[in-house]
């Protein structure tokens, strides 16, 4: 399956510390700052922190360049490829796409989100079954009539755990499927 291109214009670098630096407000590079705002998912309202940062050197933003640029990152944010990466990721969308791209965006997320949840379940079922099965061989360390019961109850878990991994699996793998077949119907290249 050829599901991640290459490319994934979110960043990693999610974060809410100090916007930008004294050489960064100095430099002005607005545009620039407004369109990796917009690629890494940033409302607009980010432009207030970075006037705050700012500030605290007597610079002054240019609220203009830095719209500019933030709509020509909501050009590469907005697309139904990167919805499915920012939903596979976990991340959440902060409603930020215009209405002619949002339908596609919100076409990706779905899926990645559904992807994404799908295996964090498989993810928390195996920690179960590792504690449970941890819990198995403490039990047959010290055998007894009651470690015996105890361990009866926990071998039908270990079973109830394992079909729910299964069953998980196959949600996943169809999921992957569809995925699949939906970014290659958005761009055949990948």
């Amino acid at each position: 399956m050829r599901l991640f291109p290459g490319f994934l214009i979110l960043s990693t670098l999610l974060t809410g510390c100090a916007s930008l630096t004294e050489d960064e407000c100095a430099v002005g590079e607005w545009a620039r700052i407004g369109a990796n705002d917009a690629a890494q998912g940033l409302k607009a309202s980010r432009l207030t922190d970075h006037k705050k940062a700012c500030e605290r050197y007597n610079i002054e933003p240019d609220q203009t360049t830095y719209m500019e640029g933030y709509r020509r990152g909501l050009v590469a944010y907005c697309t139904p490829t990167n919805g499915f990466n920012v939903g596979r990721n976990g991340y959440t969308y902060r409603t930020i796409c215009p209405r002619d791209t949002e339908t596609g965006f919100l076409s990706g997320y779905k899926r990645g989100t559904t992807l994404h949840n799908i295996e964090t379940s498989i993810a928390q079922v195996r920690d179960s079954l590792r504690e449970v099965r941890t819990q198995i061989g403490e039990l047959r360390a010290a055998p007894s009539k009651e470690n015996r019961d105890a361990r009866m109850r926990l071998y039908s878990e270990e079973n109830r755990l394992e079909n729910e991994e299964a069953r998980l699996g196959r949600q996943r793998d169809a999921a992957l499927v569809n995925a699949d077949i939906f970014l290659q119907n958005i761009n055949p290249d990948i």
